[in-house]
């Protein structure tokens, strides 16, 4: 887990890459979760993200080539406007 000496666009919290022990059982899916999947998991049980609480998330900005924060974006709204993505789409923020 994290990311080399060698990687410029790392920041100092990704770093230094080590090993790491998960000290139970766990499960991955094979597929991504999809936005319906998520919106199902959130209707279900009442899972509110960090970027809903807090009002923010942090959205790539590709103009730019880097991570900025973004006022009103959450799962639901990615880019902070009203334009609500596909369900079938995998989802893009995890805060």
């Amino acid at each position: 887990m994290g990311n080399g000496d060698d990687n410029a666009l790392a920041y100092g919290d990704e770093m230094p890459q080590h090993t790491w022990e998960i000290p139970y059982d766990y499960w991955i899916a094979r597929f991504p979760v999809t936005n319906a999947q998520f919106a199902e998991f959130v209707r279900s049980t009442s899972f509110v993200t960090r970027a809903e609480r807090e009002g923010w998330c942090w959205v790539w900005d590709s103009q730019d080539a880097k991570w900025g924060k973004q006022q009103g974006a959450s799962w639901k709204h990615p880019r902070a406007n009203n334009v609500i993505v596909p369900q079938t789409m995998a989802r893009t923020h995890f805060t």
